[in-house]
């Protein structure tokens, strides 16, 4: 029985022996990389990684690992980093891991030609073209199923474009209206300067000092009192407040502290844990003390009043006092012309300060909306800005205890079924649309990623977070949700905003996932 094993060994060796000398190529190695194992003048050959380490060219595949990097033995089980090339023909190549190589049984997971098992006592025919039909066939339901995603994508991509175009022409009459106030302006602004010059040349300067005088006791010293009146009102209402609230606070401490955890009372547990996480997310709250309320006055009084200021101007010489008034104007922004009867410039001001807000009031809104709208506003909403269409859409959906609301532009709650504890905030999103490039059998063209922060922090954790994985689906729905790491959720989303065409992957996605995607059937064949 041993002769004939022995035999048999002998046989399949010298076999493997006449197949090397008659093929030229390498085994285990693909057509493209076979330039890499030609031997020199010498007949000689270096590891791949290693040039320093030289080796006979016939030691390569002699079932000997003699290179670090395993690229002496492509064809053998010998190194454990090797990789075997299946050339699978009638379906699409791939590698395996060199243990696989002749370990007696039929990979056709990944080697459906069985070229795997060349020196091995099992015979492994060629499945390749079973396989290529099955997939085919499986391409073909994904490629219909997309279809039908991409019919219904096309509707947001249209209500995407037309929100997008509002937004656009939106900006174009408030850049118009803009551009006829600040002409306005400059018109009222340069009037304004013209008569002010001419009643400086007109008025003695007697005109200005005696008005001057009773700017106290006519315009600041009430606007102070009255401020200061309703601070210190506001502060009695906090203080009073502040204590209501610590006493509060006092009995749900010891009513944490204290309570018997034996006892099932849900509803005094969910208060309980609504109250810490409550305690835990609360900013602390500095209330306004009497010393802060008196450097307030102190301050209000030192810079609003003009008595030194005043006797400044009737100290001055003639030729420094109308400077002294000058400084007054800009420094305190007084509308002074109502006290030195110049009716006609004192309209003219108030025009002027009404369309200056108006006119910073536009210009605000515009960069607002610019900045958060136009700007990077692929990068906020995807191509063609998909997202927008769905700036108003929340799905929700139940999962054990909890009911989860998701808002494709907005917030992340988890809700509970029983109503019993407050909702909980998982993230907003971030406005950083990412289009995943992955090819497996369940996702063929990609997948969009959107993430979400700053939730709610949890007890005695981290800042909640949301990551949302969207595929291609006909409808949008919440599929599955997981905590992978503490507090960090993650949404299997379905949505036809995610059907893609074939060509619609950004860079080379198509190039890339052909060339590296590996495809798995969970079934016998």
């Amino acid at each position: 029985m041993f002769r004939i094993k022995a035999f048999h060994l002998i046989f399949l060796f010298t076999s493997f022996l006449f197949y090397q000398l008659a093929n030229t190529k390498v085994i285990g190695v693909a057509p493209a990389h076979q330039h890499l194992y030609e031997p020199d003048t010498g007949n000689k050959w270096h590891c791949l990684s290693n040039s320093e380490i030289m080796l006979d060219f016939d030691q390569i595949n002699d079932n000997y690992c003699d290179c670090p990097d395993g690229s002496d033995e492509p064809g053998t089980s010998a190194c454990s980093n090797g990789k075997f090339y299946c050339q699978n023909v009638g379906f699409k190549p791939s590698y395996i891991p060199s243990f696989m190589v002749n370990d007696g049984t039929c990979d056709y997971l990944n080697c459906c030609d069985g070229s795997d098992e060349y020196f091995s006592n099992i015979n492994c025919p060629n499945r390749c073209n079973e396989l290529n039909e099955k997939y085919q066939s499986y391409f073909n339901q994904i490629i219909k199923f997309n279809d039908k995603g991409l019919s219904l994508k096309e509707i947001y991509q249209k209500t995407s474009l037309n929100l997008k175009n509002e937004i656009i022409s939106k900006l174009s009459q408030d850049e118009a209206k803009f551009n006829r106030l600040n002409n306005q302006l400059i018109h009222l602004t340069n009037e304004f300067k013209k008569i002010e010059e001419n009643a400086n040349k007109n008025n003695e300067n007697s005109l200005f000092i005696n008005d001057l005088n009773g700017l106290n006791e006519k315009v600041f010293n009430p606007i102070i009192l009255n401020f200061l009146q309703l601070v210190g009102t506001y502060n009695d209402n906090f203080h009073l407040s502040y204590s209501n609230f610590f006493k509060l606070e006092n009995i749900l401490n010891n009513l944490s502290k204290n309570f018997d955890l034996s006892i099932n009372d849900l509803a005094v547990k969910n208060s309980i844990d609504s109250f810490k996480e409550f305690k835990n997310n609360l900013n602390i709250i500095n209330h306004i003390n009497n010393s802060d309320l008196s450097n307030l006055k102190t301050s209000l009084a030192n810079t609003l009043n003009l008595k030194n200021l005043t006797d400044q101007i009737l100290g001055a010489s003639n030729n420094n006092k109308l400077d002294v008034v000058s400084k007054i104007k800009h420094s305190f922004n007084l509308n002074y012309h109502e006290f030195i009867n110049n009716p006609e410039l004192a309209e003219i001001k108030s025009k002027i300060d009404n369309l200056k807000t108006e006119v910073e009031n536009i210009q605000k809104e515009i960069d607002e909306v610019y900045n958060k709208e136009i700007i990077n506003s692929d990068k906020k909403y995807g191509p063609n800005n998909i997202l927008r269409s769905l700036s108003d859409e929340c799905i929700s959906e139940t999962f054990g205890d909890y009911i989860y609301e998701f808002c494709f532009t907005g917030e992340i709650y988890q809700k509970p079924v029983n109503g019993k504890s407050s909702n909980t905030r998982i993230g907003k999103y971030n406005y950083d649309y990412e289009i995943i490039e992955e090819n497996d059998e369940s996702n063929v063209f990609g997948s969009i990623k959107l993430t979400f922060e700053n939730g709610a922090k949890c007890w005695n954790g981290p800042i909640r977070k949301g990551v949302a994985t969207i595929k291609c689906g006909i409808e949008n729905k919440i599929l599955q949700v997981s905590e992978p790491q503490v507090c960090e959720y993650h949404f299997d989303i379905s949505s036809p905003i995610a059907c893609f065409k074939n060509d619609d992957n950004i860079s080379a996605a198509n190039e890339k996932t052909n060339e590296k995607t590996k495809y798995f059937f969970h079934e016998e064949l």
